[in-house]
This record gives structure tokens, C-alpha cells and sequence, in this order.
């Protein structure tokens, strides 16, 4: 069954909520569940309660995609005090209702001239709230593809972008001679400048004018050689026999025994 307009009423109507509505044949909420689904072009629902979730649920079922779905109930048009508990929906919360139920253009207004009365919680703050708004064109759960200009790259073409090495490739013909690369000057031998310091006594001096550096290494004093140290002198005599004989303070503490006069040197080297 498909239909154009599907009138929807739940409760008693008063005044303001049918005023401005000239449907005939209403429909009750409980018999929405019975209409095939996407079979209404649009749904025109009026309530003296918030839609439930589940409500709008149903009624967005039976919308055709693309089909438009108004609502009409009682509203807050400014938040209850801090502390007070309300059913009631403020116009923000309704239209987060509606966008949860799948619903797109949401468009919400208050019907001027309209007042609901309400408890002592929300006296004066009830209005009737109109939205309208629409069911997507697509289905849930569809999905299209996306154009790209990029295309995917097939792995001969990875493989090809890879640097590879053959046996043909070490072959010496293809490598250059280093002879090849030598011009004719790199092959001429460089003179030696002649040693022109002068001989004296067998032994070159530096002339006058040095600039070879024999001036500075003959202002230079040899380094003297190292004093030899001398033998350690026993005072008790019992050096030379080992660490037992000898005093806190000998000299020879810690080598073997050695026959007086003898210098004794030890080998630092691995035996293994």
C-alpha cells in the first residue's frame, strides 16, 4: 500500500495542537507499525506527549526516501531550574532527537498563540513546537564507490622500481682501467730539489739564509739522556734473600730472591 500523507495522531487533542491542521482520517500511533515500509510520501504526526525514540523510529520507516516528516507537541521554550526533573524537550534536545532518528533539513519553530499548560515545574514554559525534516534518499547501510585519479600499484611494478644486480653486470669489460685515467703528466716523475746545505766535516750545516728547518733543529739541545739509577744498597744485609727477611720499608719488597749485586728485573709478559 502506498499513500501520500499519513496523519498520525496520539491522545486527546485540544485546541492548539489540531488548530491549523485540516487532515481527515487520522491514524493511531500503535497503527503506524502496521503501514509497509517507505510507503508515505510524508508523515504529519501530532502529539500532546514528546515523541518517544521509538516513535520516530517507526515513523521514519514508513517515509519514502526523501520524504518530508513534521511534528507537532509540546515543548520547553527556555530550560527547567536546576534540580527539576521534566519529559518535556527543550528545542535543542528535539532536533538531536530527530537527528538520531535518521532525519535530515531539520528545521524547528515555536506555533505563536499556542500555550500548553503544564505542573508547577514548567508553568509558563510549555509552547507547541513544530519540525519539520527529511528522510535521506539513501538507504542505511549502502555505500558507493569513489573515483580517485591515483591508480594502485601492481607489484611488477614495485618489483621493477627495485635496483637489481646481475652476474653479467661484474664482468670486467665493462669496468674502467685505472692506467686510463691517469694523464701524461701524473706519469712523469717529480725531481728532487738537491740538498744545497753545506758539508762540513763530513756533516751538512745549515747555510745563511735556511729555509729547510736544519737551522731550528741545530738551535735545538739534544735531549739529554736519562741518569741511570742507582743499585739500591741493602742496610740489614738480608735484602737478597726474599720478602721474608726484609724490613716494612725495603726497596725490594715484592721481588724474589737475588745474589748481592745483582739487579733484578722482571718480565711483564704473559706466560701462557
Amino acid at each position: 500500500m502506498s499513500q501520500d500523507l499519513l496523519f498520525v495522531v496520539s491522545g486527546h487533542l485540544s485546541d492548539s495542537f489540531s488548530v491549523g491542521l485540516n487532515v481527515s482520517s487520522p491514524v493511531d500511533l500503535e497503527r503506524v507499525a502496521s503501514v509497509p515500509d517507505s510507503s508515505v510520501a510524508a508523515v504529519i504526526s501530532v502529539s500532546e506527549q514528546p515523541h518517544t525514540s521509538g516513535a520516530l523510529a517507526q515513523l521514519t520507516r514508513v517515509l519514502k526516501p526523501g520524504g518530508t516528516l513534521t511534528l507537532r507537541e509540546p515543548a520547553l521554550t527556555e530550560a527547567v531550574a536546576a534540580g527539576a526533573s521534566s519529559s518535556y524537550r527543550t528545542e535543542q534536545q528535539a532536533f538531536l532527537a530527530l537527528t538520531c532518528a535518521a532525519q535530515v533539513d531539520v528545521k524547528i519553530k515555536f506555533l505563536p498563540g499556542a500555550v500548553v499548560v503544564g505542573d508547577a515545574a514548567v508553568s509558563g514554559k510549555l509552547a507547541v513546537l513544530e519540525a519539520t525534516s527529511t528522510k535521506p534518499d539513501w538507504a542505511i547501510g549502502s555505500s558507493s564507490a569513489i573515483k580517485s585519479s591515483l591508480k594502485p600499484k601492481t607489484q611488477a611494478a614495485s618489483a621493477a622500481a627495485v635496483w637489481t644486480m646481475s652476474s653479467k653486470d661484474m664482468i670486467e669489460d665493462d669496468l674502467a682501467d685505472e692506467d686510463d685515467l691517469l694523464e701524461e703528466d701524473d706519469l712523469i716523475k717529480p725531481a728532487l730539489a738537491a740538498d744545497d746545505c753545506e758539508m762540513t766535516g763530513g756533516k751538512r750545516k745549515a747555510c745563511k739564509n735556511c729555509v729547510c728547518g736544519r737551522a731550528d733543529e741545530e738551535l735545538t739541545p739534544a735531549p739529554k739522556a736519562a741518569p741511570k739509577p742507582k743499585a739500591a744498597s741493602s742496610a740489614c744485609g738480608n735484602c737478597y734473600l726474599g720478602d721474608a727477611f726484609r724490613c716494612s720499608t725495603c726497596p725490594h719488597l715484592g721481588k724474589p730472591a737475588f745474589k748481592p749485586g745483582e739487579d733484578v728485573k722482571l718480565s711483564l709478559t704473559d706466560d701462557v
